[in-house]
């Protein structure tokens, strides 16, 4: 059930604490916050959108679906960032699968009042253009490493990103979700995975991976992990107090 979540909007999502508490409230009057379940597809391809969502502590994927039904990674989103923003600033539709990979919390705002926001309010047009640019870089870099880097590498990246948005060492990772992100085979993920843990530098669990040394692990990283979060704080510097 949707509910109001109480402004200030700090620790919840860095795109809504980067702007004034003033702003943060004209905003807030459009939002509604709602929890939302691992594994829940938000939409597919071909949807029409009619909600943008900033992610609190949830983590969602979004995917590219093949003909074959194989999926690609083209952006894993917390709550740095948000979903739904080429939709609602294009026709409405989707081109890809947006899946909830961490459980949370989420804020939603119609398409039509995101648009409405951006047309009006200068601050919230900068934030949202800057964050386009930064989601575009994202996009752009996933492609580029999916191409170069190898399996190892990829997946060393794709653990490392997932703690970025959780912010704790024990994350909710399965081979399956990593083969379905990194566009790889199962048995390829696993061998990796059983490598790393060899290594000392995760513990496997029962639907968990816990990272044990987040230094080797970002040293096996390709460097697109360090690409995408440098961008991030290049485009969207946190300046309140």
């Amino acid at each position: 059930m949707p509910y109001r979540f109480e402004y200030p909007y700090k620790g919840a999502n860095r795109l809504l604490e980067r702007l004034d508490l003033n702003i943060q409230q004209t905003v807030g009057s459009h939002l509604e916050t709602m929890d939302l379940p691992l594994g829940k597809i938000l939409y597919e391809a071909g949807d029409t959108i009619e909600f943008v969502y900033f992610p609190h502590n949830a983590v969602l994927s979004l995917l590219a679906v093949l003909s074959d039904g194989s999926t690609v990674e083209m952006a894993t989103i917390g709550r740095e960032g948000m979903v739904g923003l080429v939709e609602a600033l294009g026709d409405g539709v989707s081109q890809g699968r947006c899946i909830i990979q961490v459980g949370g919390k989420v804020s939603r705002m119609r398409t039509e009042q995101l648009r409405q926001q951006i047309e009006s309010n200068a601050p919230v047009r900068k934030i949202i253009f800057c964050y386009l640019h930064f989601l575009f870089n994202q996009i752009l870099q996933i492609g580029v490493c999916s191409a170069a880097h190898s399996v190892e590498s990829r997946c060393c990246r794709m653990i490392l990103t997932m703690r970025d948005h959780i912010d704790r060492d024990e994350l909710p990772l399965t081979h399956e979700f990593l083969a379905q992100m990194l566009g790889a085979h199962r048995p390829a993920i696993s061998m990796v995975a059983r490598r790393l843990q060899g290594a000392g530098l995760i513990k496997q669990g029962r639907g968990t991976i816990t990272v044990t040394d987040s230094a080797h692990l970002e040293e096996l990283a390709c460097e697109c992990h360090n690409i995408i979060r440098s961008n991030f704080e290049r485009l969207l510097p946190y300046t309140n107090d």
